[in-house]
């Protein structure tokens, strides 16, 4: 059998995910109402399949503003400007990667 690629996700894959939740609340807390929005509508959306990411993610906002009374616009302004920011600042101070990741991702790539 031959392995034409490999998918995965990214939450975790790479780096050991503990606390990640309460670190994210931790440093915005004003803004958790917001989190758990997302969350929620992001497992709501488990399983659905969509023709690509803008409608998901059209998809996703606009679930996100039913639930707070925000606009789909604001919900995707605070996702793609503060929250995933946030994210990756916090992945790069607080997590270590998973031992051997590098590696396995040098092998996969140069297979």
């Amino acid at each position: 059998m031959s392995v034409k690629a490999v998918i995965f996700d990214l939450d975790g894959t790479l780096y050991e995910p503990s606390h990640f939740a309460l670190r994210l609340i931790a440093a915005n807390p004003f803004k958790a109402g917001m989190l758990a929005r997302e969350r929620k509508c992001r497992k709501s959306l488990k399983g659905r399949e969509f023709p690509d990411a803008q409608g998901y993610y059209s998809t996703l906002f606009s679930l996100m503003a039913k639930g707070n009374g925000a606009k789909a616009e604001r919900c995707r302004d605070w996702f793609w400007n503060c929250y995933m920011p946030l994210q990756a600042r916090i992945i790069r101070k607080c997590f270590a990667k998973r031992p051997g990741i590098v590696e396995l991702l040098r092998e996969l790539r140069s297979k």
